[in-house]
């Protein structure tokens, strides 16, 4: 297909999508389906055995709004939710949103430092949470921000808390019942680690939603009704891919997390129509000789340019690449017609509802080829990060959003991904935010200064590895307890995915100008050298090969 075809094809995608009369809000969404298909299974938490109809769920929307409103949830409360891949995620967003209430999604892992954190920047008054996650943080419970009266138990019955089973046996509300909740209203502060620095909650109206699941559900062609769900609710993935599932009035089967080993079994059991696929699922694939016939598409993220090509010699059904954020949603696609471009490293052209450009600083918008800055607009983007008035100072300019990753566009309109300005290190699609990193290092016993870079790791993406300076007369070579009380205090207050899995000490950091660590001469300096890094997967020293440390800035 030619390039005029391509871009003719994603022009009436526009078209249609961005005429598209969208319901008043999310919840909307789901009592109209109920209403259409009250008896398709709406959802299939498929590894517990258990459906939902479309009817059973509006049902439960409509108790919980009951329960959750006669205990003072209302309209622009915020809520944080801490809840696993179970029914309890989807109904209790679903229930805040039709009451007007704010959902703050926070990863399950997290420890209750970082629970703390994200209550207390995003304002939460009342959390919803598992019974064997505030287990987990019973040490610390006392010191969270939201009381026991406003914690809401799911999967038990504590003493003196709430009782997620009592509020959605409530009564409830007449069924699609909701405030004026208009589309402009807040969803969810949902956070992400940004740029730099620590998690920032990205405000996300209905309209963001209703944005991201329509184009998973219309834009690829044919729709999909059969939809794969398998990384944790408390990402923005799972929610908008779960919305399009019931924009089409399909199904959304939803694991209880990521697994690679069951990716295949999962797809073919249960007829997956859709589904995103990892670099390195391919690869097992393909050495089982597992075509995965029922798919009709999956949607990659940067993969290699050899894989994409070998994987699309090797499915049957198209392997496109596509772009987002938590601040924008999906931005950029390739269209199944763009056969072309597979290997290309593009990811495609500007979705319905999203205007990009790619800008030399603030002044000029870059020429063909020419690697700059994405910035991003549209009705959907966020407009701010909660409470965070120097992060909304260098990400908005007036109606643009700066994404701080770089990009090209070619001389035929396809947007390149070209590398981070960002201090972030990537690991098995989570956001590190290598600052954070740092200052729980600095905390750590011996440590004085501390770098966080990310390495190549072919499972993972990256891992985080950390280059340290200690205290005189420390050398952590010398003893293993001075690693184990290093790790230990990583393990008190960073989440498992973020504690770092190399550790290099070094003498002394080069500086900038400025006196700050000059990262990327850090890693010039040492391109050319074997050095010796502690394995924490290992519990061994190794020598990394020369160069294989990325910056991250």
């Amino acid at each position: 297909m030619s390039v005029l075809d391509i871009h003719g094809r994603m022009k009436a995608d526009r078209i249609r999508l961005e005429a598209y009369a969208f319901p008043p809000n999310v919840p909307a969404l789901v009592f109209e389906a109920a209403k259409e298909c009250p008896d398709e299974i709406a959802l299939s938490f498929f590894e517990d055995g258990l459906q939902i109809t479309y009817r059973d769920l509006a049902d439960r929307i409509s108790r919980l709004a009951g329960g959750l409103s006669a205990s003072g949830v209302g309209q622009g409360i915020h809520v944080g939710v801490m809840v696993t891949n179970t029914p309890a995620f989807p109904v209790t967003w679903f229930a805040l949103l039709s009451l007007g209430a704010v959902m703050v999604p926070i990863n399950t892992r997290y420890t209750a430092r970082e629970v703390d954190y994200v209550l207390t920047k995003a304002e939460a008054t009342y959390l919803v949470v598992e019974e064997e996650i505030l287990g987990n943080l019973d040490t610390a419970v006392q010191k969270l921000p939201v009381p026991a009266e406003r914690t809401i138990v799911v999967g038990g019955d504590r003493n003196g808390y709430g009782n997620w089973q009592a509020l959605v046996s409530h009564d409830g509300l007449a069924p699609g019942y909701h405030l004026p909740v208009s589309q402009s209203n807040i969803a969810n502060i949902q956070f992400t680690s940004g740029s730099t620095g620590f998690p920032k909650g990205c405000v996300q109206t209905h309209r963001f939603w209703l944005e991201a699941g329509l184009v998973m559900a219309k834009a690829y062609q044919p729709e999909h009704r059969r939809i794969l769900v398998y990384q944790s609710f408390f990402y923005m993935d799972p929610q908008f891919l779960m919305l399009a599932a019931i924009f089409n009035r399909g199904t959304a089967f939803i694991s209880r997390g990521p697994s690679r080993k069951h990716y295949a079994d999962w797809v073919n059991q249960h007829s997956i129509d859709f589904a995103f696929m990892p670099e390195f699922v391919f690869k097992d694939l393909k050495e089982k000789g597992d075509k995965l016939p029922s798919l009709k598409r999956v949607n990659i993220f940067g993969w290699g340019r050899e894989n994409h090509q070998l994987a699309q010699d090797w499915f049957p059904f198209p392997v496109r690449e596509s772009f987002g954020m938590t601040e924008i949603g999906t931005t950029l696609y390739q269209p199944e017609e763009a056969v072309r471009m597979v290997g290309s490293r593009s990811c495609g052209l500007e979705a319905a509802n999203r205007h990009c450009k790619v800008m030399i600083g603030t002044e000029r918008e870059a020429e063909p080829d020419e690697v700059g800055e994405l910035w991003v607009k549209g009705p959907g983007v966020i407009k701010e990060y909660y409470g965070d008035a120097d992060a909304n100072a260098k990400s908005f300019v007036g109606d643009w959003f700066r994404t701080g990753d770089l990009f090209s566009r070619d001389i035929e309109g396809f947007y390149y991904y070209r590398g981070r300005l960002k201090d972030t290190i990537r690991r098995s699609g989570e956001n590190i935010a290598a600052q954070e990193v740092e200052a729980v290092m600095r905390g750590c016993p011996y440590i004085v200064e501390a770098a966080a870079v990310g390495v190549p790791d072919e499972e993972r993406g990256q891992e985080v590895k950390v280059f340290v300076t200690c205290v005189d007369g420390i050398d952590l070579r010398d003893k293993a307890e001075h690693l184990n009380a290093i790790f230990a205090a990583c393990e008190r207050d960073l989440a498992r995915f973020k504690v770092p899995r190399y550790i290099e000490q070094i003498d002394a950091f080069p500086r900038t100008g400025s006196n700050k660590i000059d990262k990327p001469q850090l890693l010039r300096e040492r391109s050319n050298i074997e050095t010796l890094s502690f394995d924490r997967k290992s519990a061994a020293w190794v020598n990394l090969a020369a160069g294989t440390a990325q910056s991250t800035v």
